[in-house]
């Protein structure tokens, strides 16, 4: 998920992803607070840019949108 950093301590961190916040490992990618990241498996992956970040965000609707359809 693509997520932005909003508080470091240490090696770790906390990101705002969709209203909420989530613990992360910083320490592959070594973000500052207000970076927008990849997260996986809570671990900071890489660091985008916020275009980067709307986009992997429209594409997780998208996928949220078929899937609901699916499940009825």
């Amino acid at each position: 998920v693509a997520a932005k950093i909003i508080e470091i301590n240490g090696n770790k961190g906390l990101a705002e992803y969709r209203g909420n916040d989530i613990e992360v490992k910083i320490g592959i990618a070594n973000p500052a607070v207000g970076d927008y990241c990849l997260i996986h498996a809570g671990c900071v992956m890489e660091i985008i840019d916020k275009k980067r970040a709307g986009e992997i965000d429209e594409i997780m609707d998208m996928l949220e949108e078929a899937y609901n359809e699916q499940t009825g």
